[in-house]
Order: C-alpha cells, then sequence, then structure tokens
C-alpha cells in the first residue's frame, strides 16, 4: 500500500483503513488466482494500493456567492465510502520471455473501489458529459470515459470505463440548465467584484504614493543617491531632476492605466458585464412550462473565451447527437453500509490490451487482456455489499 499520508486520519480510522486495505487484498487474491499468475512464466507483476483520501476531502467555498470559484474551507466527510485503488502490472519490464511471444507488455490495470467516474469531458466545478455505455465485457457493462472530447467529435479512440455495481441506483444526475447558468453568472459576478477590488486597491496604493509624505520620502532619496560616492554620471542636481521626471512619467502611465481599466466597456470588467447580460437573456429564454430543463451539450466546447459564450453552448432542447450535462449521484451508495464496504467497482485501462489502440504497446498488451479474460469475475462480484 501507497500513500500513507497524514490526511489519512483526518478522513478515517485506522481500523477503517485497515478494512479498506483488506478488500483493496481480496481483489488482489483474485487476481494472484489465475492461472497463469498463479504459476508464471516470463512474467514479472507488479501490484499496488492506494488510500485515496482526497476523496474525502471536500472544499466548501466561502462567501455569499457560493457556486463561485472563491476562497474555500477544507472539511473531512467521515461519513461517505472511503476510496481506494489496486494497480496491476504484469510484464514490468520490455524484456519478455520469448515463450510468451509478445514485445513490449506493459501497461497497468486499475480496479478503483467506491469511486464514480467525473471525468468525462469536465464542464465546470462538478459537471462534465454522461458517459455513452459502449458495450458489454466480462458480463458488466463498457462506458465511454475520460476522452469524450474526441469520441464527440469522432475524431480519436476514447477511452473504455467497465463498471461493476451492487445496485442500480443512477450513477448519475442531470443537471437543470437553469443551473448551469447560474453558475455561470455567479462566476462572471465574482470576476467582476474581484476587478473592482484589484482597482481599488491599486487606485488606494496610487494616492498613496502620491501623497506628499512619500513624494518627500523619494525626493529626499533621490538626494542621498546623488551624493552617493557611485553616483558619478550626473551632478546630483541633474540626478534629482531626473528622478523626479522619471516619477512624472510613472505618474501619467498609472493615470491611464487605471483610467482604462476601471468599470467602463471595452475592459475586462466590460466583458464581464458583457456575459452577465448574455447569460440573463439565455436564462430568460427557458421553456415557461418547464424551467428546470435539463441541459444538453451539442457541440465540443471550442476555447473558453467569456462565460456567455460558454453558456450559450448548452440547450434544454436536445438535437440527435447531444449529450446530456450530468454530475456524480452522491446517494447511489447506501449509507446503511459500512464506509469500507465495496458498493462499487471500475476497471479502467483493459481497452489498451485491444488492437484497436496500437500505440500503447507495439505488442498491443495482449497477453495483459488474456490474464482479464481468465480472471473469475464472478467472484469479483461477490466481494460486493449490498
Amino acid at each position: 500500500m501507497e500513500d500513507q499520508s497524514p490526511e489519512l486520519a483526518k478522513c478515517a480510522t485506522r481500523k477503517e483503513w485497515a478494512a479498506m486495505e483488506a478488500n483493496l487484498k481480496k481483489i488482489r487474491g483474485l487476481w494472484e488466482q489465475i492461472p497463469a499468475i498463479a504459476a508464471p512464466v516470463g512474467y514479472e507483476i507488479s501490484a499496488v494500493g492506494h488510500y485515496q483520501a482526497d476523496f474525502c476531502l471536500h472544499m466548501v467555498p466561502v462567501g455569499k456567492h457560493n457556486k463561485a470559484e472563491r476562497p474555500y474551507e477544507h472539511h473531512y466527510d467521515k461519513t461517505r465510502p472511503l476510496v481506494g485503488d489496486v494497480s496491476f502490472y504484469p510484464f514490468n519490464h520490455a524484456s519478455i520471455h520469448p515463450r510468451l511471444q509478445v514485445d513490449h507488455e506493459s501497461h497497468g490495470i486499475w480496479f478503483t473501489v467506491n469511486r464514480i467516474p467525473t471525468d468525462n469531458l469536465p464542464l465546470l466545478d462538478h459537471e462534465f458529459l454522461e458517459p455513452i455505455r459502449v458495450t458489454d465485457r466480462f458480463g458488466a457493462p463498457a462506458y465511454d470515459v475520460g476522452t469524450a472530447a474526441c469520441k464527440f467529435n469522432g475524431e480519436c479512440i476514447s477511452d473504455d470505463l467497465l463498471i461493476i455495481r451492487n445496485n442500480e441506483a443512477p450513477l448519475w444526475k442531470p443537471v437543470p440548465l437553469i443551473e448551469l447558468y447560474d453558475k455561470l453568472l455567479d462566476k462572471a459576478q465574482f470576476d467582476i467584484e474581484g476587478f473592482e477590488r484589484e482597482a481599488e486597491k491599486v487606485r488606494r496604493e496610487f494616492d498613496e504614493w502620491l501623497s506628499p509624505k512619500r513624494r518627500k520620502e523619494r525626493e529626499d532619496m533621490y538626494r542621498r543617491d546623488a551624493a552617493a560616492s557611485w553616483q558619478k554620471q550626473r551632478t546630483p542636481e541633474e540626478y534629482v531632476a531626473r528622478s523626479m521626471e522619471n516619477d512624472r512619467n510613472y505618474e501619467g502611465r498609472k493615470r491611464k492605466e487605471l483610467s482604462e481599466a476601471g468599470p467602463r466597456p471595452g475592459t475586462a470588467w466590460g466583458e464581464r458585464q458583457g456575459d452577465v447580460g448574455r447569460i440573463t437573456e439565455l436564462r430568460a429564454r427557458l421553456p415557461a412550462d418547464n424551467p428546470k430543463a435539463y441541459a444538453y451539450l451539442c457541440e465540443t466546447p471550442g476555447h473558453f473565451n467569456g462565460y456567455g459564450v460558454y453558456a450559450g453552448q448548452f440547450t434544454a432542447v436536445p438535437r440527435p447527437g447531444c449529450r446530456a450535462v450530468v454530475r456524480a449521484n452522491s446517494d447511489y451508495f447506501n449509507p446503511k453500509l459500512p464506509r469500507t464496504a465495496i458498493q462499487l467497482i471500475t476497471v479502467r485501462a483493459y481497452n489498451y490490451c485491444l488492437d484497436k489502440v496500437p500505440f500503447i504497446a507495439p505488442g498491443q498488451c495482449k497477453a495483459d487482456f488474456k490474464l482479464l479474460e481468465n480472471m473469475d469475475w464472478s467472484a469479483l462480484r461477490t466481494l460486493m455489499d449490498k
């Protein structure tokens, strides 16, 4: 086991982490029972486990705009299921026994416990595209996740994720479009407030710089420097005059900078005000009979160029090919079960062992895939608590 960080104690007790480790070792035990692993020839095998305490850490926004990216307080949740993973690395080195007839077999296969996948083209803070079920393998459904942008465009190969679960509750829940609008509005307003605070701070600092006291301090400093032995290029009077002239030039540049950075059109402040107006307009167009209609994305988001443009890429009226915007369903897990119970297992990277991804390993890790085919998947399902 790795990642023995101090944060573990803030997330769970030693007894709970020991129980989680025991569950991860049960998965490792099933791997060890595969005939080729039990009596290996030409294999070099590594199995590594991790405690993932960061999934207990939740960042609670501080301030009235509690949906925006503003300062957070960290809270460790000691009630949610613990998360861990165990990774297998057969053929860990490039030197492979010739009897296996494979070339450079080396790719990790990762089993993760109790983590709902949320990395399918992230959109905002916790929102992403709903994964698409692509096929079934080993008696379990597989979903397109991880590189949904490629799948969405139809231009690249996606990463499949196998999902084994203990109940039929949805893993993801749809997000109302109005909530996306409200979140983007809040982000735009937060930026506006930040611009205004920064402008006010710069103005205060500039006013302080202009004060008679600071001006006198600078002039005295210039006279001391002018009289110093290292100052040989000009007479003291010339040095002081040139320094004061530099101050006046700086003052002119600063006044111009402040006038252009204030709350006016054409500035960053003005762009965010435009975002607020655009999103407010979009919000007003929501279906009157269903103001909480769910959000869909009908094209892969391009380069971010404002919250208003970004908001316009979502719709409540999907066309063919549109994808639903979702969040992880925190109600999926059964709260009556122990935190250490195995309620969800995801398997990632197995599809790298298929011919469709030849660039991952020259041998396409076909032998790795044979190991998966010979694993007792029914026994893996018996590890699930209900």
